[in-house]
């Protein structure tokens, strides 16, 4: 029982981690495009 406790926290914090990791990817996406944008701007 006690591993099985173990192995599900171990699955909860990898989902954990993942869910985090897309937030970042989509605000590092949005900041690219906000400087796409202004780089087109500029020209």
């Amino acid at each position: 029982m006690n591993s099985a406790t173990s192995e599900v926290q171990n699955i909860v914090v990898k989902v954990i981690e993942g869910a985090s990791g897309v937030k970042a990817l989509s605000a590092v996406n949005e900041i690219a495009l906000e400087q796409a944008k202004n780089v087109g701007a500029n020209k």
